[in-house]
Formats: C-alpha cells, structure tokens, sequence
C-alpha cells in the first residue's frame, strides 16, 4: 500500500512495480457492522460458527467469549502446521 485518501480509494503497488488504484465499496448489506451476515455464513458453511452478541465490534476485544473463541481457533490453526512435532 503506498497510500490512501480516506475517501475509499487505496493506491497499492505490486510486486512487478505496477500502479493500481483500488475503491472500497458500500455494504451491499446489512450484517453486523463487519461482514455481511448472509456472506459469511456462506464461506464458513460446514465449520465451527460462533454466535456472540452484547457487544460492540470495536469492543470485541475486552469480550471474555470473543477471547476464548479467538484462543480455540488460534490453537486449530496452530495444529494445523505441519513444520513443528505436535
């Protein structure tokens, strides 16, 4: 990222030194103040789905539930690896 206009617009430049502009576009939905709700349902469909509420997205971070389901996920993804002896 080189630079952002804080109107949406994201100047980025790649790998092979090319310029491109890139736009942040509106929600096309409503969802819970991050990903729209129908959209990420789709993309973890058949996985492990946690449903919290009582707090504020930006808040999310002093949230005990919100922290013991970052906590499990990190460890599933941990064990994932396949470059150190579980």
């Amino acid at each position: 990222i080189e630079r952002e206009d804080g109107e949406g617009r994201i100047f980025v430049r790649t790998p092979s030194h090319h310029q491109l502009q890139l736009r942040l576009e509106p929600p096309g939905e409503s969802g819970d103040q991050t990903v729209p709700a129908k959209i990420s349902a789709a993309r973890v469909k058949g996985r492990m789905i946690f449903r919290q509420a009582g707090y504020e997205h930006q808040d999310s971070y002093k949230n005990e539930k919100v922290l013991a389901s970052l906590l499990y996920s990190l460890i599933k993804i941990a064990n994932t690896a396949t470059w150190w002896d579980r």
